[in-house]
């Protein structure tokens, strides 16, 4: 039951947001600046302390992060970012907001900006949103509206650009005291195909648990082990050509996508023969 009313609480907090009238240059902030990483439950820090919510600039241009408004729906958080000042992101720019920003106390990540205890993350599940003149910017969720919360793992976004559907998943890298998380820097991949590899350790197609560095090639026209080769090694199989007579002598030939093919030799007549 508390799952439930906390899921719906974050949807309507969506929602709300979502329907509030945007200003007339609606397109200033929407997705000027991304949520692109949450450590919402530290294992090796304070698990208040050691929270910390990572933005990226995925555009092309650069964007004041002054004004803009950090919510959390769960608790109720809200936090007005740099209100005095300007806080510039350049193209590409990572920067990590966090509830400290001691290296000892938020487990080694490099926190640029802290909110304090105003945006604080419940640990199981919560929908974080950037906000700006009653405009949404972006939104992530994790828990029950998202990616699954582990002790010691952020909750990552693989790189992408602003344009594509993210994929979320839980970060695969360690840093700092020891819990896992990109913190400032490029997140990794993720294992979408569940095979213990992703992009940016190999494998070449993270949506076939088949194909990944070390895995065995058949005769297919597939790089099953992503050393760039397609079929190389392998071994013929037996019963798949003729073997009396003068074809006692085949060797099947792995011809690629077609699979094994049978070469013909002298004095066979594959059309007319039936022995």
């Amino acid at each position: 039951m508390k799952v439930v009313m906390e899921k719906a609480v974050a949807l309507l907090w969506v929602a709300a947001v979502a329907a509030l009238p945007a200003p007339a240059d609606s397109q200033t902030y929407l997705n000027s600046v991304s949520i692109t990483e949450i450590m919402p439950r530290p294992a090796a820090v304070d698990p208040v302390s050691g929270q910390w919510i990572e933005l990226q600039n995925l555009t092309g241009t650069t964007v004041n992060l002054q004004g803009l408004v950090l919510m959390t729906t769960s608790l109720g958080g809200f936090h007005t970012i740099s209100p005095s000042a300007e806080l510039l992101l350049e193209p590409g720019a990572i920067l990590v907001l966090g509830a400290r920003s001691e290296p000892e106390m938020n487990g080694g990540a490099g926190v640029g900006y802290s909110y304090g205890n105003d945006a604080q993350l419940n640990p199981e599940s919560d929908v974080v949103l950037l906000w700006r003149e009653k405009q949404l910017v972006d939104y992530a969720s994790y828990g029950s509206t998202g990616t699954q919360v582990e002790p010691g793992y952020s909750v990552s976004r693989e790189p992408s650009s602003a344009e594509e559907v993210p994929n979320w998943c839980l970060a695969r890298r360690t840093f700092g005291a020891g819990d896992h998380g990109t913190p400032g820097f490029m997140n990794n991949w993720c294992d979408n195909d569940l095979d213990s590899f992703a992009e940016d350790e190999g494998d070449c197609d993270d949506t076939d648990s088949v194909v990944r560095p070390g895995g065995s090639e058949f005769c297919n026209g597939l790089d099953e082990d992503c050393d760039g080769l397609t079929d190389e090694d392998v071994v013929p199989p037996q019963d798949v050509c003729p073997s009396i007579g003068v074809c006692a002598v085949m060797v099947p030939e792995c011809a690629g996508g077609a699979g094994w093919a049978c070469p013909g030799v002298p004095g066979w007549e594959p059309d007319g023969e039936t022995l």
